[in-house]
């Protein structure tokens, strides 16, 4: 559609985001949840007069999350450290923290040993360059080892260096630069208008409410350590306005290590945007955290009213309820027994329950008529799916397995003439076996030597 954006609509009927699609009609959307539950968010699609041409109604599950288990070492205590501690807290992440005042004192929870045992209790350490200069060979040894078993551990920068340490991270992959003093830097405009922003900020608390007419706060001008994150392998997790990373993360073994140069982020939260202070923070953590299985189900195809669907990575009697809390069991196809898939084909429309055990994951499924838009497009792909034909071998590339011997001489996938003459010579041959079975041809003699025996 011709200059025409698309919405996401929250649950309270609030305009999150909005986007114009780009030339093959692909666009993407975010939103913000604020609990584990059912959800319905919805799309509209406006034209270039901002006129309402349809409206899709857009089911969410959200699941709730294991929160990490975090360390917390700090060399002194400061806002940094306090305005992190308390998002951690209000996120609901377990936190252990110890943060030393001198003369051996230390404040926060009772000290634990830095060994295998402890470390392999926690799922993320974070810790600045003061606590990292005062732990021993062993500890670090044993922080290493852990770290490639899977820990994650991420390093707050926010005085300067010393030599050994920075031959230290130099040895994991880390390549600093010269640079050590701290620069004012920005943080990336919102890719999203101010009513929006309002929608995602939502009311506030019981104690700090957030009217919705109140203009939201301008971001501040924070500070960071002037240091190349970059070294072999180095992948960028947050960057300023000008694109600099202001932090960064290496992989090691199982887990990951990560460097952040941000000095005062608390700044966010006193300016009245805890929001951003939170993303960054949450960003971080969630992709430095040790990584955990999940448990998600995998549907193949659409699940519509009436259609057979696939579902995926079950468990032995898992159970499948309707709206109406009629229950079904699922029969395991052996065919993909390593899968773990059974067909279903859904009877009513809205939310299903899957119920495996003592675990219980919502589905939805639309109406027939539902989305009539969503359902031509399937229609369209199902129709090039079965008249589309087989890849050929040159398409294939190299991902296509060598075929030799008797097998490769009768691969279906080797070039093909016409079929004409090969048609011509079996008919040739077929009717001179037939006229040679019907002739008399050889039977005189046969018969004169029957007479003679008899």
């Amino acid at each position: 559609m011709q200059d025409g954006t698309v919405e996401l609509l929250d649950p309270g009927r609030q305009r999150v985001d909005r986007i114009a699609p780009d030339r093959d009609g692909g666009f993407a959307l975010s939103a913000v949840v604020r609990g584990a539950g059912l959800a319905a968010f919805t799309l509209r699609l406006r034209d270039a007069r901002q006129n309402v041409i349809e409206e899709i109604e857009l089911p969410v599950s959200v699941l709730p999350d294991t929160q990490p288990k975090v360390l917390l070492l700090a060399g002194a205590p400061g806002p940094e450290l306090k305005y992190l501690r308390r998002w951690a807290l209000d996120a609901g992440l377990k936190l252990h923290t110890q943060i030393s005042v001198g003369a051996g004192m230390q404040l926060g929870d009772a000290p634990v040993a830095l060994n295998a045992a402890t470390l392999a209790g926690f799922d993320l350490v974070v810790l600045d360059e003061r606590a990292w200069d005062a732990l021993g060979a062993p500890q670090r040894e044993a922080l290493m080892a852990a770290m490639r078993s899977g820990l994650g551990v991420m390093l707050r920068i926010a005085g300067p260096l010393s030599p050994r340490m920075r031959a230290q991270l130099r040895e994991l992959g880390f390549e600093l630069g010269v640079g050590a003093d701290s620069i004012a830097m920005r943080l990336p405009a919102p890719a999203i208008d101010e009513d929006a922003l309002r929608a995602r900020l939502g009311p506030g608390s019981e104690h700090a409410p957030r009217p919705r007419d109140q203009p939201v706060a301008a971001v501040p001008a924070l500070t960071r350590r002037n240091l190349s994150l970059a070294g072999l392998k180095v992948q960028s997790l947050l960057r300023d306005a000008d694109g600099n990373a202001f932090a960064a993360w290496r992989a090691n073994g199982q887990g990951r290590i990560g460097l952040w140069s941000l000095g005062d982020s608390f700044v966010l939260a006193l300016a009245g945007r805890d929001d951003l202070h939170a993303q960054l923070w949450s960003q971080a953590f969630a992709t430095l955290a040790r990584a955990k299985p999940r448990d998600t189900l995998r549907i193949e195809g659409v699940a519509r009213q009436g259609e057979r669907i696939v579902l995926c990575g079950l468990a032995d009697g898992a159970q499948v309820s309707d709206p109406k809390n009629k229950s079904l069991s699922l029969l395991i196809d052996p065919v993909r027994g390593a899968e773990r898939c059974a067909a279903f084909w859904p009877e009513a429309a809205g939310w299903h329950a899957l119920k495996q055990g003592e675990r219980t994951t919502a589905f939805f499924v639309r109406a027939r008529d539902d989305a009539p838009g969503l359902r031509a497009n399937e229609l369209r792909e199902a129709t090039l799916a079965l008249v589309s034909p087989q890849p050929r071998r040159d398409d294939a590339g190299a991902d296509a397995p060598e075929r030799d011997g008797w097998e490769g001489l009768f691969a279906s996938d080797l070039p093909r003439g016409p079929a004409w003459p090969w048609f011509l010579a079996w008919l040739v041959c077929a009717a001179g076996l037939w006229w040679l079975e019907r002739s008399r041809l050889g039977r005189y003699g046969a018969d004169a030597a029957t007479s003679a025996q008899s």
